[in-house]
């Protein structure tokens, strides 16, 4: 497999289960540094280890999660300027809002923006949220949930140094097409307001 490059655009996807609907959550990371010639695996691997710790991204995202959302994977996967296979990571465990969800499609919202002005680097993320009066009260996030978001939010916004096989990853502002055009992350924010996902009916035949 090809050896990754700076410049390289990575799309993390955190996956799981929520009342048998799957959720996917898609981050973007530009490499802007690499210690070497770096193998992809070793990489990956760095970078699951670098955003699974104590602040960051992954432990922020399940933190914010309904107790009955399950944790299944991540994968892991170059999209440009050459498109690698994904690399897998099985996870395990349930959410952490201490809050369960009734539906799949009630979520609260994150706002990410670049650096550059413009439609095209504004972006966000929909989570599921738990439907419980401890985190949506008359369809506003309650003050105790928006400390979650908050968090994960801050996870976002930080630049990834990892350790042992080392790399630099910057965060990018959605996922543009095409993604080598993405920019870099400047800040991001909570929703106040409960939103509603749409199921897609691509293939579905409704």
């Amino acid at each position: 497999m090809p050896a990754p490059n700076v410049g390289d655009r990575v799309l993390v996807t955190i996956r799981g289960i929520i009342d048998e609907q799957r959720i996917m959550t898609t981050h973007l990371y530009r490499i802007s540094a690499l210690s070497g010639l770096v193998g992809y695996t070793d990489l990956m691997d760095a970078l699951d280890s670098s955003l699974s710790g104590a602040g960051q991204l992954i432990t922020r995202h399940v933190a914010a999660m309904p107790s009955n959302w399950f944790f299944t994977d991540v994968w892991y996967q170059i999209i440009r300027p050459l498109r690698f296979r994904k690399y897998v990571k099985p996870k395990a465990g349930p959410g952490g809002s201490g809050c369960e969800a009734l539906t799949a499609n009630v979520a609260a919202s994150i706002t990410r923006v670049g650096d550059v002005a413009g439609r095209k680097y504004v972006g966000g993320v929909r989570i599921p949220i738990g439907t419980d009066v401890e985190c949506i009260d008359g369809g506003k996030v309650t003050a105790a949930h928006t400390v979650l978001l908050v968090n994960y939010a801050s996870a976002m916004k930080l630049n990834v140094i990892t350790s042992g096989t080392v790399g630099t990853f910057i965060p990018q502002v959605g996922l543009p097409a095409p993604a080598d055009t993405s920019a870099d992350l400047y800040d991001a924010f909570p929703q106040e307001t409960v939103r509603v996902n749409h199921r897609r009916t691509v293939g579905l035949g409704i």
